[in-house]
């Protein structure tokens, strides 16, 4: 099938019709990676909006990037197309500083979990 056919042709790094060892520890080693990171955020979202926050942003910048934003969407099992992750992040980004700071994340948070509840 057409899926299949795709996740073949992107773990075959080197186009060679075959998936070696190293393509597949480098696939294996990024899915943990990415496992990792979503259940911290898991993790975080059932604690505290600072812990959240702290997780989602992790190049520790104080502020959350589009990508940021995109992987808490992924880790909440959101489904979020790259145009609403766009929308949703000018959304957020109040002030126009191209990041979305904690007072804006925890508003915008906040609310969507008591409307959730």
């Amino acid at each position: 099938d057409k899926e299949a056919d795709a996740l073949f042709r992107s773990l075959d790094a080197d186009g060679s019709g075959g998936i070696c060892i190293d393509e597949f520890e480098s696939w294996y080693s990024d899915a943990v990676q990415k496992k990792s990171t979503d259940d911290k955020i898991l993790s975080a979202a059932l604690t505290s909006l600072p812990a959240l926050f702290a997780a989602v942003d992790t190049d520790s910048s104080g502020s959350l990037d589009r990508e940021e934003l995109s992987a808490l969407l992924r880790a909440l099992e959101v489904p979020a197309t790259g145009e609403d992750v766009d929308a949703l992040f000018r959304a957020l980004d109040k002030d126009g500083s191209g990041g979305i700071c904690i007072d804006e994340f925890g508003t915008w948070y906040e609310g969507a979990m008591r409307g959730a509840g």
